[in-house]
């Protein structure tokens, strides 16, 4: 799995190999937003920051320390909220494991939410783009967390692996299920 962190293809924050062209399909202004007068690109935002190092440190449970107990996650690859520390640690981490990479591509902060764009690939390089939205509270922890998937073939297969990896963990029908299969 390959991770990398960037407000720019020429500025990473933070990078490990990502395959050739995916960011190469970037509008030109997408690729240049988030740099201040001096062309650099901004330190994220903490939310951020840590949201983004769950996936370079490799390490669940530190992951779920950034959430707050009640953490919501809304998700376009889910039927309805998950709610819960432990119940969002484990369906992001499994969500993880999925992405064969993943690069942050753009990243914006107002007040106490973060917004995140992303490439990823999965199911044997399959392209997926998305965004996350990450809403903290007064103690800084993230307790809100909204995931978008799209094309809406990748969502839904996405949804489908993810129901499958989540057996026994998370109801069934919380996840996309194609009929034919």
């Amino acid at each position: 799995m390959n991770f990398t962190t960037r407000c720019s293809p020429s500025t990473p924050i933070a990078s490990i190999q990502v395959p050739s062209g995916l960011l190469q399909r970037l509008p030109k202004q997408q690729k240049e937003r988030n740099h201040d007068e001096n062309g650099r690109c901004p330190p994220p935002a903490d939310a951020l920051t840590a949201w983004q190092n769950a996936f370079f440190t490799r390490d669940a449970n530190a992951f779920a320390e950034e959430f707050a107990e009640n953490v919501v996650l809304e998700a376009s690859a889910l039927r309805e909220p998950v709610v819960g520390r432990e119940r969002v640690r484990q369906l992001l981490w499994t969500t993880a494991e999925i992405y064969e990479s993943l690069v942050f591509t753009d990243q914006a902060r107002s007040g106490q939410r973060c917004y995140v764009e992303w490439v990823a690939t999965a199911f044997g390089g399959k392209p997926l783009r998305g965004s996350t939205i990450l809403a903290t509270n007064q103690e800084g922890k993230i307790d809100h967390v909204v995931i978008q998937h799209r094309p809406l073939d990748g969502l839904l297969a996405f949804s489908a692996e993810l129901g499958k990896r989540m057996i026994g963990a998370e109801d069934a029908g919380l996840f996309w299920k194609d009929s034919a299969g």
